[in-house]
């Protein structure tokens, strides 16, 4: 270390980080970045205790989904954390017990309870990625799918019903993997009916 020096002090990571620049030109904005960047480990484990923190990032959530009873879960995250420390500053990696919120993993849009499983959270607009459930967790594959995700190319998953093989009625039926491309044609007005299916309107004649 060469004075003058800027020098972060850790209990996880790496426990000594040096500022990667000339001190002499950075400003107060790029220490702070600097130092929120270094704040979260770089696949720590997120919980109710420090979800908070990492919501307060803005940045995209990449899920772990793994048992701790399972003697594999570590390794996982050994082979994700290179693909992690390639993409930080743009996506916060974490892992995530299953076991206690598998729950999450359905508001994720994972398809069955199979562990590991991962997917990738856009945390400001609600969308979900999730990994192909049936491969096998690569390194490889996980940062090519990052990077896609980065890239704009990944399409979310959403909750919806399959496409209509047929659409012979005189309405249109709207499934959610359909509503970018019908809502948004801008060569005709569309108009929707959100309804619920179980809802029955009341009579209230006497």
């Amino acid at each position: 270390m060469t004075p003058p020096a800027i020098v972060l002090y850790r209990s996880f990571d790496e426990h000594k980080t040096e500022y990667p620049s000339s001190v002499s030109s950075a400003t107060v904005k790029d220490v702070e970045d600097w130092i929120q960047e270094l704040s979260l480990p770089l696949l720590g484990e997120v919980n109710g205790d420090t979800y908070a923190a990492y919501a307060a990032s803005a940045k995209p959530l990449a899920y772990l989904f793994i048992d701790p009873a399972d003697a594999t879960s570590e390794s996982y995250i050994e082979l994700l954390k290179p693909v992690a420390s390639l993409y930080r500053g743009k996506i916060n990696f974490v892992w995530i017990d299953a076991s206690k919120f598998a729950d999450h993993g359905k508001a994720l849009n994972l398809a069955e309870p199979k562990w590991p499983s991962f997917v990738v959270q856009d945390v400001e607009k609600q969308l979900k990625y999730p990994y192909d459930q049936d491969k096998v967790i690569e390194a490889e594959a996980i940062s090519a799918m990052v990077a896609d995700y980065i890239d704009g190319k990944l399409v979310p998953t959403l909750k919806s019903q399959p496409i209509p093989e047929t659409q012979d009625e005189s309405v249109f039926t709207l499934v959610g993997q359909q509503f970018e491309e019908v809502v948004f044609d801008d060569s005709k007005d569309v108009f929707i009916e959100f309804y619920a299916t179980w809802y029955i309107i009341p009579d209230f004649r006497e």
